[in-house]
């Protein structure tokens, strides 16, 4: 370093280690703060924009939020700037840039200003914000405004209540809902219920101390819930086509057996073309040997009365197994070599390209709808599972493979009838 001083300069400024606190701040935890969220917002404005359209749901629950916050943070946080730099040059403050910090000791004492000029500014209505508690930055932010700064204050203050109030109702009436046993207008008791139950608990979790850790738990179960939301998006879009009458999704197939059939104890409502016990035995082989559930299907799309379409498929199954066996070597290997696991999730990246192609040709051969973003995020996430749908798909030669809306125009009839049958419940006893 001595030799090199400027490079060692620059590495410990761009690479250097960052404070604990990072983590508190990075953008990453917001967005699992907000898809935390997702579930029971979702619901909820789901349920009050029954009747509009696609259209006007986007205008009103994507673009409109979204401008709200481009100008609410463009004032406040202009504000907030604007209130620091000028409390800054009066006080003859300079921050430390290189860390994002000030020292707040010479004028501010547990949030309160000590020293005259402080005190004098502080009169003004100007202050280091921060310098002062988190929880009140925003409303010193409007003080000097004059008379105005004690409207605007209320404002604040109204608009507090009304984003917990908001917050609360829509929780307690998607939980009103989903313990309604159907009902598309629960009783109002019962929505009293959920209410007083759940501002309990809020109140008793805050009054414990132990709203942080709750906060953590709500941030933690964003990461897996992202999962779930790319689904749905693919959910959606493929729902959206149908609704359009796309032809090419109405008039193609789907695989014989689907990827989350564990969830139905491998006995889907449409059928399968092999037994529990073999549909089992083939997510076992997907898990620890996926080098055979590519050879399965590759020797399908290759003719088998020609050797190099043997070997071919060989190869490709054989590939598939040793980047997998090197995965896991490489992963158990970390703890002895530094940067081990990273190569090893290259490798595994590998492994899912190749499934991907597999995956491709399968649906091509059996006019299977989707797309190759479709195949390789399945085969990111649900490895063993795709493993055991090619192996199956490839075994049965297709057998058994329905439209691919087959079971949503099922379930369609069945919830129309049990909408019917309950309006002429409805009906007769209104006549009576």
């Amino acid at each position: 370093c001595e030799a090199h001083a400027y490079l060692c300069d620059a590495q410990d400024l761009y690479f250097g280690d960052t404070s604990k606190s990072f983590m508190d701040w990075w953008t990453i935890f917001y967005w699992a703060w907000w898809i935390s969220w997702a579930p029971f917002v979702g619901f909820f404005v789901a349920k009050i924009s029954k009747g509009r359209t696609v259209r006007e749901l986007i205008l009103g629950g994507f673009f409109a939020p979204t401008l709200f916050a481009i100008l609410w943070f463009s004032v406040f946080g202009g504000l907030a700037i604007k209130m620091e730099r000028i409390a800054e040059l009066a006080l003859q403050e300079r921050p430390d840039w290189e860390h994002a910090a000030v020292d707040c000791s010479e004028h501010y004492s547990g949030g309160v200003p000590i020293t005259p000029n402080a005190k004098k500014l502080a009169a003004e209505g100007y202050y280091m914000l921060t310098c002062l508690p988190k929880d009140t930055q925003i409303y010193h932010v409007v003080e000097p405004y004059g008379l105005v700064s004690g409207f605007l204050q209320v404002m604040l203050y109204v608009g507090l209540i009304i984003y917990f109030v908001t917050s609360s109702d829509s929780g307690s009436y998607v939980d009103d809902l989903q313990s309604s046993s159907g009902l598309s207008e629960p009783p109002i008791p019962q929505k009293v219920f959920w209410c007083v139950t759940e501002g309990a608990v809020a109140t008793g979790l805050v009054a414990s101390g132990v709203e942080k850790a709750l906060r953590a738990i709500s941030i933690v179960m964003g990461l897996p819930f992202t999962i779930v939301l790319c689904h749905l998006v693919l959910a959606l879009y493929r729902a959206l086509k149908k609704e359009v009458g796309d032809a090419d999704i109405l008039e193609s197939k789907r695989f014989n057996t689907q990827l989350l059939d564990i969830f139905e104890g491998f006995k889907p409502m449409s059928g399968s073309p092999v037994p529990v016990s073999k549909h089992l035995k083939a997510v076992v082989t997907g898990l620890l040997c996926p080098g055979y559930a590519v050879y399965a299907s590759m020797h399908r799309m290759h003719p088998t009365s020609k050797d190099c379409g043997m070997r071919e498929s060989l190869v490709y199954g054989v590939l598939a197994q040793l980047l997998y066996i090197a995965w896991i070597v490489l992963m158990i290997c970390e703890v002895k070599f530094e940067y081990a696991s990273s190569i090893a999730w290259l490798l595994y990246l590998f492994k899912t390209i190749l499934l991907t192609y597999c995956r491709t040709a399968m649906r091509n051969k059996y006019n299977i709808w989707g797309c190759t973003l479709d195949d390789m995020w399945a085969c990111l996430v649900w490895y063993p599972f795709v493993c055991a749908q090619l192996q199956i798909q490839a075994e049965t030669d297709g057998e058994g493979a329905q439209a691919y809306f087959a079971d949503v125009d099922a379930a369609i009839l069945v919830n129309t009838r049990s909408e019917a049958a309950k309006e002429n419940r409805v009906a007769k006893s209104v006549a009576q």
